[in-house]
């Protein structure tokens, strides 16, 4: 992996926790931003899919909201792009607890 490679793939990481940072203070954020580090900068987009707002009552899986992050940045010519799946239990007395289901690299 080149130097570039490694940059870019960490500032993506750190993007990605920033959203995830996010979706813990507040699990109804939904929206996009940035982070910039080192004169280098990525951009988040996070979606909800599902809210579990239609959970019947006592159903407590249901109670499971899902988001989508997709995360990217550019570190000279190397690109990175990664989506994210999480699940959030907003029943959590600390705050949303969130899992993730899913974390790739996508094209």
């Amino acid at each position: 992996m080149t130097q570039q490679a490694a940059k870019a793939s960490a500032l993506n990481n750190a993007c990605a926790e920033r959203a995830l940072d996010l979706l813990r203070q507040s699990a109804d954020f939904t929206g996009s931003g940035s982070l910039s580090l080192v004169n280098e900068t990525c951009n988040f987009n996070v979606e909800q899919i599902d809210d579990g707002a239609d959970c019947p009552a006592g159903d407590d899986d249901c109670s499971l909201g899902r988001v989508r992050v997709v995360v990217s940045s550019v570190v000279k010519t190397v690109s990175r792009k990664t989506r994210i799946y999480v699940t959030l239990d907003r029943r959590s007395p600390l705050g949303s607890q969130i899992t993730v289901v899913s974390w790739k690299d996508i094209p």
